[in-house]
């Protein structure tokens, strides 16, 4: 068992010789205007050929947590050619009397997508690298991994395609609960001009974010996830 937690020595660490994901989980700091509002994990898992990669997220601070917020997203996928495919997603999001929830499942065989976004069923066409929001995440850390530049993935969200393209914006080194990290920065690029995200990589943690941030300028609203524990390497042996 490979653990760094709060206080464990940036030494620690070590980058993916072999650019293979391994099994890992990662718990972050949940942060609304800079006030913890709850925890959010991550997790990479394998049973068989088929692997799973998912984020729960619960409020528990605030009146998030007296709303009684919590998340679970999750992309089922294979990996095919030494690239993820996605298999099936799943996302359920409940407060207090409240809920939204999205399936969708990808059939190779048919090049088509069936899915239900808030009770309303959908079928789209299948392009090659299609997946979804979920494991777009997971495509971003295995394309850094292997040096990409070109960082566009078509995910389905919401019942319709969509492209998302993020940037390369330069390097920082980062004081973390793990120690100073060099992290790769990347921003995704918004049609909104109002809205601006951004992730820090770190390459001790095969790019693994040690940091997330979401601005959303209307609402005067920051959210962010800082990363304070991840257990088992993210690289295989």
């Amino acid at each position: 068992m490979w653990m760094l937690t709060a206080g464990s020595p940036a030494g620690a660490t070590r980058s993916c010789a072999n650019r293979q994901l391994a099994p890992f989980e990662a718990e972050y700091q949940v942060l609304r205007n800079g006030e913890p509002i709850g925890v959010a994990v991550s997790r990479l898992t394998r049973d068989g050929d088929q692997w799973t990669y998912a984020m729960e997220t619960e409020a528990n601070k605030g009146l998030a947590g007296l709303l009684g917020g919590h998340i679970l997203e999750l992309s089922r996928f294979y990996w095919v050619g030494g690239e993820p495919r996605a298999a099936a997603y799943r996302y359920e999001q409940g407060i207090r009397f409240k809920s939204r929830n999205h399936e969708a499942e990808f059939d190779w065989s048919r090049q088509e997508v069936r899915g239900e976004y808030q009770k309303k069923p959908y079928t789209l066409p299948l392009s090659p690298g299609q997946s979804d929001r979920m494991l777009v995440n997971l495509k971003l850390i295995h394309g850094l991994l292997h040096g990409q530049q070109q960082l566009v993935f078509d995910s389905v969200e919401k019942g319709r395609v969509e492209r998302l393209t993020f940037q390369r914006n330069g390097q920082h080194e980062m004081d973390t609960p793990l120690g100073p990290m060099q992290t790769v920065v990347i921003e995704r690029q918004h049609r909104n001009p109002m809205r601006q995200t951004r992730s820090w990589h770190a390459q001790a943690l095969a790019y693994l974010p040690v940091r997330m941030q979401q601005i959303d300028r209307k609402d005067d609203e920051v959210i962010e996830m800082a990363l304070v524990r991840v257990e088992s390497s993210p690289c295989q042996s």
